[in-house]
């Protein structure tokens, strides 16, 4: 039984987690209410941006929120989250950059083939944090989250809105 309450305690956890900001069609009537629909946002969030930069992450903003706005009858649902005024540029190079400087099919020798596919002796275990092929974590906290914005901004992306 106590499994059961934890199951549900944690579905209901994560459904809050990931239900997203709402706005209403109100707010994007004209510049003003965008603009405090940015800033509620921000509040909501807890988002800081600095005011050299403010007007282009606002520009960002007003994208994401008109493709959210235009794609309310898709067969899934689109949220504003915290990722809302980036680029998908800019998300993917702080939240998804995978480059840690190695390649991951290995480097080929001059014969074109794996250069260690005959290594015999291995060890029994490697640290790869001490050999730096592991880069450091960027942010899991909401990776959820992250995803989903993620898949926003890629649909947007094939759609030609970036």
């Amino acid at each position: 039984m106590e499994n059961v309450f934890l199951i549900i305690f944690s579905i209901f956890l994560i459904l809050q987690y990931v239900r997203g900001f709402d706005f209403e069609e109100r707010e994007l009537q004209n510049e003003e209410s965008f603009l405090q629909l940015y800033e509620r946002w921000m509040r909501y969030y807890s988002v800081e941006r600095l005011p050299d930069e403010r007007e282009q992450t606002f520009n960002n903003f007003k994208d994401t929120v008109m493709f959210v706005h235009e794609n309310k009858n898709i067969p899934y649902n689109l949220k504003l989250n915290k990722f809302a005024d980036l680029t998908f540029k800019e998300f993917s190079n702080i939240y998804a950059d995978c480059n840690s400087g190695y390649d991951t099919k290995g480097s080929p020798n001059a014969s074109g083939r794996f250069m260690y596919e005959n290594a015999t002796q291995l060890p029994d275990s490697i640290d790869w944090r001490e050999k730096g092929a592991v880069t450091p974590v960027k942010d899991q906290k909401g990776c959820c989250k992250s995803f989903w914005k993620a898949l926003v901004l890629y649909v947007k992306k094939k759609k030609g809105k970036l």
